[in-house]
């Protein structure tokens, strides 16, 4: 191997690999995102349109250009294995999604107790469900999964227990969304703004379990992710209404703080094992 290939990582970034994470995840994505909302605003003369959607792939060019500037080899080595990290428990994968798939049927439920009429199937009809799982796990897979759970999340975890190092991914989660709220063509300007970050640390903590049970799969994290975000559609508690977003986000915090009753906040999977354990800190 040439002295190029096998350059040692940056001391610089190696130290401060996390934040450097999180500064680069918020300017790589903004950058395009801000611009769209100026070009939809007027502000930029003669644009009118920008696509948001290559913002995301400002995820992925962080969390590999953290990992090979900090960790060199072995930081791109890891989240390769991470990526492609599928020999897991199948019963773990069945209980991640039927938990993104329940939560928000049981929101939907509770809305139609209250004498309220979700608009269950509306945004997502039911015979779409087969291709927007398919379009969007490889797109979650490669972008946000890749960073947040691929990269940022077990680095967090090396530092702080798993429950905290879920919050704060899912506070600054949340946070990064903020420009698309000024988009009027995108779904995050219909929500309320309090409940989705509420919403996204919940569903933080909620991924961060299953993504310990799988042993730091990747793939699944982007599985259940795109089960999560598919019911929310399907159930129609992204179509706008602010009460049944509400009712959404209480029924999700509700089933992270069982989750943390019955894992315990140390890991956030109780039980397991030391070698297990090793696998989701870098």
């Amino acid at each position: 191997m040439s002295a190029e290939t096998s350059r040692p990582p940056v001391p610089f970034v190696r130290r401060h690999r996390i934040v450097i994470f999180f500064v680069l995840a918020f300017v790589l994505v903004w950058a395009v995102w801000w611009t769209a909302v100026a070009a939809a605003t007027g502000l930029i003369p003669g644009l009118d349109h920008f696509p948001t959607n290559p913002g995301f792939y400002g995820l992925t060019i962080t969390a590999l250009l953290v990992a090979i500037l900090g960790e060199g080899k072995a930081g791109i080595l890891d989240l390769l294995k991470r990526m492609i990290r599928v020999t897991v428990n199948p019963l773990w994968l069945l209980a991640g999604l039927a938990v993104a798939i329940a939560l928000p049927m049981a929101a939907a439920g509770i809305d139609a107790l209250l004498g309220r009429d979700p608009q269950v199937g509306v945004q997502l009809p039911a015979e779409q469900i087969g291709f927007y799982i398919l379009a969007q796990v490889f797109f979650f897979w490669g972008t946000e999964e890749l960073a947040w759970r691929g990269f940022a999340l077990p680095r967090l975890q090396a530092r702080f227990s798993a429950l905290t190092s879920a919050l704060i991914l899912g506070v600054l989660w949340g946070v990064w969304h903020t420009p698309l709220f000024f988009l009027f063509t995108q779904g995050q300007s219909s929500y309320p703004y309090v409940a989705f970050l509420i919403f996204t640390v919940a569903e933080s903590v909620i991924i961060a379990w299953i993504y310990a049970r799988s042993r730091g799969s990747v793939a699944v994290a982007a599985l259940v992710h795109t089960a999560s975000d598919g019911t929310l559609l399907f159930s129609g508690a992204l179509a706008g209404d602010d009460v049944f977003f509400w009712i959404t986000t209480v029924v999700h915090v509700v089933a992270a703080v069982v989750i943390v009753l019955v894992e315990g906040p140390k890991h956030l999977a109780r039980g397991l094992a030391a070698e297990r354990i090793a696998e989701l800190r870098a």
